[in-house]
């Protein structure tokens, strides 16, 4: 939970507020911070806050800003920032991924003329938020983005990870839930 460790670096003094727009994920973090009391978490869409114009100092996203709202997330949170405060989020995206392109593949040999309605409407999902996230999917889009809103000063940092699914099922349900994240 990136509330956790925020509420770690900062100041006594200081309040971290998380937000969540999925009530378990807010149990959840609850029960991973109950021992901070200077952190409280609220269930709460991020493309409309209800907190009044500049309320926080700093803004910390963990693979939380979803590509269907990109734009009104970061226009919010710029308006919910103050004056000199910041944001810093990540992102992450598959590179070479020779399951993803089998995957890919084997879908496209096997479609057929009259699928079932859940599979049309999990495959109309999963290419909106492909159409939509390619023009995120490299941090030029992302950076065009955030000053077309009015960020300044933005710097990225670059890391790649290799992570590791357990099985052909585990990436499958990453897959076929993809529009959920």
């Amino acid at each position: 939970v990136a509330a956790v460790e925020a509420v770690k670096r900062t100041k006594s003094s200081g309040i971290v507020l998380g937000i969540d727009r999925s009530e378990p994920m807010i149990e959840l973090a609850r029960v991973k911070g109950a021992k901070f009391k200077n952190l409280s978490f609220v269930k709460m869409n991020a493309e409309r806050m209800t907190f009044p114009d500049e309320f926080f100092d700093v803004v910390i996203s963990n693979s939380g800003i979803s590509y269907g709202a990109f734009h009104e997330t970061i226009a919010e949170i710029l308006r919910v920032v103050r004056k000199g405060g910041s944001l810093t989020f990540n992102d992450w995206h598959l590179i070479d991924v020779p399951t993803h392109r089998t995957f890919s593949e084997i879908l496209r040999q096997h479609r057929t003329e009259h699928p079932s309605e859940k599979l049309s409407s999990r495959s109309a999902a999963i290419a909106m938020m492909e159409h939509v996230g390619n023009k995120y999917s490299d941090v030029k889009g992302q950076a065009e983005e955030l000053e077309g809103v009015g960020f300044r000063n933005i710097r990225v940092r670059r890391r790649d990870y290799r992570i590791l699914l357990p099985g052909i099922r585990g990436y499958l349900a990453m897959r076929l839930e993809r529009e959920a994240l």
